[in-house]
């Protein structure tokens, strides 16, 4: 799928930091389930979600599949911490895809966290979060 990212240019892109329960419950669900996953993002009509190992893409499914915003190049470094956000890139292809990247972000959350509780025993697909207090001890 990343040629085809290739095949489409970008509208525009920029780096951003992807919160680290959302990656590592991406990850944890790639391990767990399809690599590639795809999911359908209700409510988004026409909109899927496929995460592979170093690409997230949302695509309209009606259009062949054609990319709408993309997470790339992902850089988890050495030592970062559980809680640390991980560098990314970001590609948008629609001139809408800002103002539904949060909206599909929560989505993609809420259906990895539903396919992680279908395949993980109880208590092990949970992610926890601290606050900074918590974290220096």
């Amino acid at each position: 799928m990343p040629n085809r990212l290739s095949e489409v240019p970008a509208m525009a892109s920029a780096r951003m930091r992807m919160p680290a329960k959302r990656y590592a419950r991406a990850r944890q669900a790639l391990r767990h389930t399809a690599d590639p996953l795809r999911m359908a993002l209700q409510g988004l009509r026409g909109l899927d979600v496929i995460i592979e190992e170093q690409v997230w893409m949302c695509v309209d499914r009606t259009l062949d599949d054609l990319p709408v915003i993309a997470w790339l190049e992902f850089q988890p470094e050495p030592g970062r911490g559980l809680l640390d956000p991980v560098p990314c890139r970001v590609q948008f292809y629609h001139f809408h895809a800002q103002a539904i990247m949060d909206s599909v972000l929560e989505r993609v959350d809420e259906l990895l966290e539903a396919r992680l509780a279908d395949v993980l025993p109880k208590g092990h697909g949970e992610v926890c979060e601290f606050s900074p207090a918590q974290r220096s001890r």
